[in-house]
């Protein structure tokens, strides 16, 4: 979920989701749409391992409006960011089944209240 706290959109910032097979996404919230919820998939078996989630929110008029949460269903852990936050995340297979699991060391700037949803 991304959203803006004043409700006038983001302006210039946007919120990317990139893996390391090279696909990406970007969002942003409007003053029509906010907040705006993400559900990201891929295909198991594309050797998809890392996913970063960032906010490029330095160049917004006003960036300390930028808000953003990412929540994690398997293990109920809940993200949170602002402009200045990278979460790095990787896919671990364990049986058959993914697992998402936060890479602290190359994470930057969370916002430490990590709480259960």
């Amino acid at each position: 979920m991304i959203s803006d706290l004043f409700g006038d959109g983001w302006g210039v910032a946007q919120f990317y989701l990139l893996d390391n097979g090279g696909n990406y996404a970007s969002y942003y919230p409007t003053c029509d749409i906010n907040p705006v919820y993400i559900d990201y998939c891929f295909t198991p078996g594309d050797d998809i391992t890392e996913l970063t989630a960032l906010i490029h929110g330095y160049e917004a008029a006003f960036y300390e409006e930028i808000y953003w949460q990412a929540y994690i269903p398997a293990t109920g852990e809940l993200y949170t960011g602002n402009y200045g936050t990278t979460l790095k995340f990787k896919l671990v297979l364990v049986n058959g089944v993914y697992t998402i699991v936060l890479d602290e060391a190359n994470s930057v700037n969370i916002i430490p209240n990590v709480q259960t949803w």
